[in-house]
């Protein structure tokens, strides 16, 4: 669950984690050398940046496609 917090321009991402996940989650902050929350904070980025890439990606092949079957409507015009 994403929260908006009023006061700030952020937002709190709240989610449920086991305490064998939060264990794993330590431990990777602790091999990182860095704090949980820094950890938490990077893998939602990198969620973020892959998934927009993946739009990105999308869009490009919808385009290609695109011009592709237009060449072809054309060439079965002519």
């Amino acid at each position: 669950m994403i929260v908006k917090n009023q006061n700030k321009d952020e937002s709190v991402l709240r989610f449920e984690a086991s305490t064998k996940q939060k264990e794993y989650l330590d431990l990777l902050a602790k091999i990182r050398g860095i704090s949980r929350q820094e950890l938490l904070t990077q893998v939602v980025e990198r969620f973020i940046d892959n998934n927009l890439q993946l739009i990105k990606n999308y869009k490009n092949d919808l385009e290609e496609l695109n011009n592709r079957t237009s060449e072809e409507i054309k060439m079965q015009g002519e």
